[in-house]
Formats: C-alpha cells, sequence, structure tokens
C-alpha cells in the first residue's frame, strides 16, 4: 500500500522544545527512569533533617549539611532543567520549518537547508502526548507538534508503524550507575532513619 506524502509546518514554541527534551532524557538516558525515586528519598532526608534539627537529639553539622543537600536537589534539578529547555529554545536556529512524511523517509526544510532520514535508519520515532519526536541518533530530536498535523494526524500515525524503525526496549539495568547510586541513597537513609 503506497503512502501519499504528507507535508506539514511546524512552528514551535518553547513547551515543545522542553516536552522534546523531557522525552527525550526519560527514554534515552540510562538510569533517569530513578529521577521520581531519587525526589521522593531527597524529600525523605529533608523531612528526617528538618526532624532531627527540631527534636535536638543528633548533632546538627551533618544535618544542615544533608539538609542542604537535599534542598538543592529538591529545588535546584527542576530549575536547572527548565533554564536548559530555554536557552535550548533560544538556540534552536528555526522557530519553524515544513516537515514531509513519505513512504520512503523523513525530510525536513529548516531555513532552505534539507535533512533526510531514511525511516529505518533512523534511532527511533515516537509518538508522545502531543507531538511526534524523530529521534536521528540516541539524544537528538526533532519535534513535531500534534497541533501541526492536523488532519494528518492519522496518516503519520500510520505511516510511524509501517515504515518506522522497530521500538526500543526500555529496560535499564541494575549495573548501571543510577542503580547503585541508588543503592547508596536507600542505605544512607536507612541509616538515618535508625539513628534519629
Amino acid at each position: 500500500m503506497r503512502m501519499d506524502p504528507v507535508s506539514v509546518q511546524v512552528e514551535l514554541e518553547e513547551s515543545d522544545v522542553r516536552k522534546g527534551m523531557l522525552f527525550t532524557l526519560w527514554r534515552h538516558t540510562p538510569g533517569i527512569r530513578f529521577a521520581p525515586i531519587f525526589f521522593l528519598f531527597a524529600l525523605a532526608g529533608f523531612v528526617l533533617s528538618l526532624y532531627g534539627l527540631a527534636s535536638g537529639e543528633v548533632e546538627r553539622s551533618p544535618q544542615f549539611v544533608f539538609l542542604a543537600i537535599c534542598t538543592l536537589f529538591l529545588i535546584g534539578l527542576p530549575y536547572a532543567f527548565f533554564r536548559l529547555s530555554k536557552r535550548a529554545f533560544e538556540a534552536v536556529s528555526y522557530p519553524g520549518g515544513e516537515v514531509r512524511f513519505s513512504r520512503e523517509n523523513i525530510r525536513i526544510t529548516i531555513n532552505g537547508e534539507l535533512e533526510t532520514y531514511a525511516w529505518k535508519a533512523l534511532f527511533e520515532v515516537r509518538e508522545a502526548r502531543g507531538a511526534i519526536l524523530i529521534h536521528p541518533k540516541r539524544g537528538a530530536f526533532r519535534i513535531v507538534p500534534k497541533r501541526a498535523l492536523g488532519e494528518h494526524e492519522e496518516s503519520v500515525r500510520g505511516a510511524i508503524a509501517r515504515y518506522g524503525p522497530p521500538v526500543r526496549s526500555r529496560w535499564i539495568g541494575w549495573a548501571s550507575p543510577s542503580g547503585w547510586m541508588l543503592f547508596a541513597l536507600v542505605i544512607y537513609l536507612t541509616y538515618v532513619a535508625l539513628t534519629s
């Protein structure tokens, strides 16, 4: 069955770049899926540190240091991500362009420059909530907001299913550095809880 080529005009917004970065980090960075667990442990560490300081049962200096680290993690990481996504959007040399989906490839025209990606040569093409993400290689992405697809959304979804690269596994090995960091954090929080 031959697909009629679909061309769409794309206009990016800062939220599109943020969404693409978050999705790409989540899918392509080993161990990043542990981030919510780290946030929960940092929050628990924050609460335990406050409790330890308020009760006066533990030495104050280490508790202040641990409280500062937890606070920095809880506030600093989301702030850094939003600043990074803002800078990435400002650094994007194009606010938009044209994306053409065909049976053979995906062609992206930006400022008169043409990028052509054969379907099977792409690292990944994924549909996220509100966007199609085209990953030429791990960690790199082009984003096509679904609002730009309009009536062509089903055609593009079908093209991704028929011609796109195979879906990659989302499995993260426990031998990853994040796994060991998580293990160390659990041991430390257990120690803090038992000595408080």
